[in-house]
C-alpha cells in the first residue's frame, strides 16, 4: 500500500429533525425522526499502476447519501393492579446512495462473491452495494443476417447452448458468454435491505414476567455458496423433480438403446447456429418444442442440475435471492418469590428467569433451509455465504438476588 500525502479529513454534514409526541398520560408515545447525511472525501484504496512500487494506494474519493426515517412506537394498552402489558414497536428504513466516486473511478468492489463471480460494487447514482455478475442468466435476442436484433417470440427467454466449460449437453448459458452487445454483466439489486423492524412485548402478572422479542429485515441480497454446490449435489429437495417417473421424470432412450425416467425438459431456448442430430435449425426454439418435434432428447437430471450450478458452467444468479426473515429473537419467563419466602431465606428480593435466544425464524425465505444470518462476515458489505454455521438456539436462566 502506497502512503498518499495528499489525503484530506473525511467529512460528513447532517441534518436531522423529528418529534417526540406522548398521550394518555405517557401511555402512548411515538418517536419519529427524518436524517439525511452526506459523507465527503471518504477514503478507500485504489488499484495504482505498479512501476510507482505498489499495487493499491489510497484516495479520497466522492460523496456518499444516507437518508431515512426511524419510527418508535411505545404502549401501556394495558395497566391494572395485577396485570400489565407493554410494548415497543420500531420501524428504520434508510436509503444509502453512492453520488460520486472519484475522477475517473467508475465502480469501486466493495465484496466479491464465487471468487469475482459476483460483486458487491459502489457506483455513482445506484444504492451502495450494487450486485452485478455476468454469470447471470442469459436470454435470447433474434438477429437479422447483418446481425441486427430483430423482434420475435422467443426475446427474453432463457438460453440454451453448449457452456464453455464443464458441461454435458445443453445447458443456460452465462450473460458473459452469450450475444456480444447485450447486456452482460447484470445488475441483480443491492444487498441493502429494504427497511428494519421490530417488537420488544412485556407482560406482567402479580410476580411473573414474560418478554418477547421479534425483529425483522426486509429486502437485500444474498449469495450463497452452499446453495450452489449443494444444488449441484442434488442435496437439496428442489433437485428432487425428475430424477425418476415418481418425481415427474420423462421416460426417454438413450444412444445405447438404455431407457431411463429421469428426463427433464429445460425451461428455455436454444441460441442460433444450434442443430439437431438431423439437421434441423434449433436456434430460436424452445426445448420443449424440439423435444415435442422428436429432434432432441430429454435432459438427464443428474446433469441437469450439475450443469445449472456447478462451478465450470454453473449460473450464480440462480443462487443469489432475497433475504428477508422474521425472528423470534429472545423469549424470557421471569419469577420473583414473594417477599414472605425470600425473607426466610435472608434475603431481600429473588427472581428467577428462564431465558431463549434465536429460538427461531417466524418466516424466512432463503432458499434451501439456509441461515439468512450465517454471513461469511460482519463487514457492511457482507452479503455472501459460504457452509455458515446452522441457526444456534441458546437456552439459559438466571439468579438475581438482593441482599
Amino acid at each position: 500500500m502506497l502512503p498518499n500525502k495528499n489525503l484530506k479529513n473525511e467529512k460528513t454534514k447532517e441534518y436531522e429533525f423529528g418529534a417526540n409526541l406522548r398521550f394518555f398520560n405517557s401511555r402512548l408515545g411515538i418517536d419519529v425522526a427524518y436524517y439525511n447525511k452526506n459523507t465527503y472525501n471518504q477514503i478507500l484504496d485504489l488499484p495504482v499502476s505498479p512501476e510507482i512500487g505498489a499495487n493499491r494506494a489510497l484516495f479520497n474519493v466522492g460523496q456518499i447519501r444516507n437518508q431515512g426515517v426511524e419510527i418508535l412506537l411505545n404502549a401501556v394498552p394495558v395497566r391494572t393492579n395485577n396485570f400489565s402489558w407493554n410494548f415497543n414497536v420500531n420501524f428504520t428504513k434508510n436509503h444509502n446512495t453512492v453520488v460520486s466516486l472519484a475522477d475517473g473511478v467508475s465502480t469501486y468492489d466493495l465484496l466479491d462473491a464465487f471468487g469475482n463471480d459476483v460483486r458487491a460494487l459502489a457506483s455513482p447514482g445506484k444504492e451502495y452495494g450494487a450486485v452485478y455478475s455476468k454469470f447471470s442468466f442469459a436470454y435470447y435476442q433474434a438477429r437479422d443476417a447483418d446481425g441486427k436484433p430483430i423482434a420475435s417470440p422467443s426475446n427474453g427467454k432463457k438460453v440454451l447452448g453448449n457452456a464453455p466449460n464443464g458441461s454435458d449437453g445443453y445447458t443456460f448459458l452465462r450473460s458473459g458468454d452469450y450475444a456480444p452487445g447485450l447486456v452482460q454483466d447484470k445488475y441483480l439489486g443491492s444487498i441493502m435491505e429494504d427497511f428494519l423492524a421490530g417488537t420488544y412485548q412485556t407482560f406482567r402478572y402479580k410476580d411473573f414476567s414474560l418478554n418477547v422479542q421479534i425483529d425483522a429485515k426486509v429486502g437485500g441480497l444474498m449469495a450463497s455458496g452452499t446453495h450452489q454446490y449443494g444444488s449441484s449435489n442434488g442435496a437439496f429437495a428442489f433437485t428432487l423433480p425428475g430424477r425418476d417417473k415418481a418425481h415427474g421424470g420423462i421416460e426417454y432412450t438413450d444412444a445405447n438403446g438404455v431407457k431411463h425416467d429421469d428426463g427433464i425438459i429445460p425451461d428455455g431456448v436454444f441460441a442460433d447456429g444450434i442443430t439437431s442430430a438431423n439437421g434441423t435449425q434449433l436456434g430460436g426454439m424452445s426445448y420443449k418444442d424440439a423435444y415435442d418435434k422428436g429432434l432432441i432428447d430429454p435432459k438427464p437430471a443428474w446433469q441437469y442440475y450439475e450443469d445449472l450450478t456447478q462451478w465450470s458452467s454453473g449460473i450464480r444468479e440462480f443462487s443469489v435471492f432475497d433475504n428477508s426473515w422474521v425472528a423470534l429473537r429472545e423469549v424470557s419467563l421471569g419469577y420473583t418469590l414473594p417477599k414472605s419466602l425470600s425473607s426466610k431465606l435472608k434475603l431481600n428480593n429473588l427472581r428467577v428467569t428462564f431465558i431463549g435466544r434465536n429460538l427461531a425464524y417466524i418466516w424466512k425465505n432463503a432458499k434451501g433451509g439456509i441461515n439468512p444470518e450465517g454471513l461469511s462476515s460482519n463487514g457492511p458489505a457482507a452479503f455472501a455465504e459460504y457452509g455458515g454455521i446452522p441457526y444456534v438456539r441458546n437456552m439459559g436462566f438466571s439468579v438475581n438476588a438482593d441482599f
